[in-house]
């Protein structure tokens, strides 16, 4: 289990430093087009960016017992992001779909229930964006688009997240099966 685990965390840690160096990339290349604060945005992203190399720097030393790697860079993630929006476009921002990259840790690491705690995290924080970057008047129908497709979209995540977990739980009983049965055929 801890291998699979360690396995996981890194595919995760990699990933976020491949949305942090796209992010970041994205502010360089388009500074304007994705921020009305450049300067602040590229900070944050560069922050983000450091953030990402040390949690893969701890989960390749191993400076930390995966399960908490895995409950504070989820804790972390859901927090970076809100800040990552408010200095891009608000809930415009490009970098909305960071949430789904949320969705999708949770869901390898935990499956279905945690996926939805999570977006209920995540939600909460986008809602503080959304009340935080409000240009105008506020409008439910123009609110509610996203969060609902957050819980769509936790919904599916989380599901094959727990298929993924129940399937790797049979094929470690599968594994281990042989063995059972050559002990057992052995003494009559």
């Amino acid at each position: 289990m801890g291998d699979e685990a360690s396995r996981t965390e890194r595919i995760i840690a990699g990933a976020r430093l491949v949305l942090a160096i796209a992010a970041f990339a994205l502010l360089m290349v388009e500074p304007a087009a994705s921020s009305p604060d450049a300067i602040g945005a590229s900070r944050v992203a560069a922050l983000y960016f450091l953030y990402a190399v040390a949690v893969v720097w701890i989960v390749d030393r191993g400076l930390m017992r995966v399960e908490y790697v895995g409950i504070c860079s989820q804790t972390l993630d859901t927090l970076w992001f809100p800040v990552i929006l408010l200095y891009s476009q608000g809930e415009n921002s490009p970098f909305f779909l960071y949430y789904v990259y949320s969705l999708v840790t949770a869901g390898f690491r935990w499956g279905f229930l945690a996926t939805l705690l999570c977006n209920t995290a995540n939600v909460g924080m986008y809602a503080i964006v959304h009340f935080a970057a409000v240009q105008s008047q506020f409008e439910f129908s123009r609110f509610w688009v996203r969060p609902t497709y957050l819980y769509v979209l936790a919904c599916l995540i989380g599901y094959l997240g727990e298929y993924q977990k129940r399937t790797q739980r049979n094929l470690r009983a599968l594994a281990e099966l042989p063995g059972t049965i050559r002990f057992q055929s052995q003494f009559p």
